[in-house]
């Protein structure tokens, strides 16, 4: 059904807006701003994504985050294995859209498809613009332990996350933030700037400005990246866990087997131990850096749930072993 709003005139009656709209994304944060709309009733009257893909040991095709969530909620997708071919934009034109929204969705979209709804595309990005344009936005601000981030409405044009801003709200991060708590955080903000957004166009008193300050940069996460390399400072180690918490989450070796690390706090004890180095106190698992110790307090061994540190503890040797940031012959 397509969207509506009804603006108060003169205290008598009401003029309604109708507005068709469609959404493109694939991603984890496209599934989390998804749900919100979803559950602020501000559902698109399409969502756009990518085919299933091979994943996991079997390689099976298995839906994206966002095809996984929307599968039980009704909404209308389509499947675009090539988003700018000549059908796709086709299409879009023939549905007659009012906005085009992009989310987390990883591919530059072609002018052919920016054009095709009435008003200009508009893309929603998890972080203060010109801060932090790129694929990897979340982790790359919690990796640098920012205190502030937030999201961005723009309208799309060539150069990647370089459009005008529409709107945008600022949100505090907290110390123990992750990727997954910022992102609940970053989506929950986005139905009321993406509805304000689109009353603004439909009445013609959108204010959009030019990106202002330096830029800078959140490249794609490389698998190099997740290995945690623990001669480093406590901060910038826990800063990374946060980063890459839940998912993809931070790795390190243990026994040649590769465990993620999912939760740490930098460890207040005047402890000194190597990097890398284990030890079990008073039944925490606290783990040696380049400048002090980290307690460890949720990991997950290769193939095996994610469990609290004890659990860990409990059913192996650790004490006095150590965590690698590669594979070391025993």
């Amino acid at each position: 059904m397509p969207g509506e709003f009804f603006l108060l005139n003169g205290g008598m009656s009401t003029i309604s807006f109708h507005y068709k709209w469609a959404f493109i994304g694939s991603g984890y944060f496209a599934r989390e701003v998804l749900r919100e709309l979803y559950f602020a009733q501000l559902t698109p009257d399409l969502v756009i994504t990518t085919p299933d893909k091979p994943a996991g040991r079997g390689m099976r095709p298995s839906p994206n985050p966002v095809k996984d969530f929307i599968m039980d909620t009704g909404i209308k997708f389509y499947e675009a294995a090539r988003i700018n071919s000549s059908e796709v934009a086709k299409y879009l034109k023939e549905n007659k859209f009012d906005f085009l929204v992009v989310c987390d969705f990883g591919k530059i979209l072609k002018e052919s498809i920016l054009s095709a709804a009435k008003y200009p595309a508009l893309n929603i990005h998890p972080s203060l613009l010109p801060c932090y344009r790129g694929a990897a936005p979340i982790e790359r601000s919690l990796m640098d332990g920012v205190k502030e981030t937030g999201v961005t409405i723009i309208e799309i044009t060539m150069e990647i996350d370089a459009g005008p801003i529409v709107d945008f709200v600022k949100i505090s991060v907290e110390r123990d933030d992750t990727k997954g708590t910022l992102m609940e955080k970053l989506a929950k903000n986005v139905p009321l700037i993406l509805r304000r957004t689109f009353e603004a166009y439909l009445k013609g008193t959108v204010r959009k400005r030019p990106q202002q300050g330096e830029a800078t940069y959140a490249p794609k996460i490389k698998k190099e990246e997740l290995l945690i390399e623990w001669s480093q400072k406590s901060d910038i180690i826990c800063n990374k866990i946060r980063a890459l918490s839940p998912i993809p989450g931070a790795r390190t070796y243990f026994h040649n087997s590769l465990v993620k690390i999912l939760n740490a706090r930098v460890f207040e004890n005047t402890n000194t131990l190597k990097p890398g180095e284990i030890k079990v106190f008073d039944n925490r698992l606290i783990v040696g850096t380049g400048d002090g110790v980290l307690e460890i307090c949720e990991l997950q061994p290769s193939g095996k749930r994610i469990m609290k540190a004890k659990e860990f503890i409990a059913g192996r040797n650790v004490n006095g072993r150590f965590f690698s940031s590669k594979e070391v012959v025993e």
